[in-house]
C-alpha cells in the first residue's frame, strides 16, 4: 500500500509538473496573441488614417480642380474683356486719326 500511494504521488507530482508547464506555454501564447492584438490594431490604425488622409487629399484636389477652372474662366472672360477695349480702342484711334486728318 505504502509503494502504491508513492507511485500515486509519484504520478501527481508528474502531473503537476506537466500542468506547470503547460500553464506557462499557455500564459507565453496568451502574450504573443496579446502583442499580435495590439499589432493589428496598430494597423487597423495606420490604415484609417491613411484612408483618412486619402480622402482629405482627395477633397483638396476637388477643391482645386474647381478652383482652376474658375480661375482659367475669370482668364478667358479677362481676356475677351481686353480684347474688346483693345479693338473700341483702335477704333477710337481711328476716328480720331480721321477727324484730325486735313482733308
Amino acid at each position: 500500500m505504502q509503494a502504491e500511494r508513492e507511485e500515486l504521488a509519484g504520478k501527481v507530482t508528474s502531473l503537476q509538473n506537466q500542468i506547470y508547464k503547460a500553464t506557462e506555454k499557455m500564459e507565453q501564447f496568451k502574450l504573443l496573441m496579446n502583442w499580435n492584438q495590439e499589432e493589428i490594431e496598430q494597423w487597423a490604425l495606420a490604415q484609417r488614417q491613411k484612408e483618412e488622409d486619402n480622402a482629405a487629399l482627395e477633397k483638396y484636389h476637388h477643391q482645386d480642380s474647381a478652383r482652376v477652372r474658375d480661375l482659367l474662366m475669370q482668364q478667358e472672360k479677362t481676356s475677351k474683356a481686353v480684347v474688346a477695349k483693345k479693338a473700341e480702342l483702335d477704333d477710337e484711334v481711328c476716328v480720331c486719326s480721321s477727324l484730325h486728318t486735313p482733308a
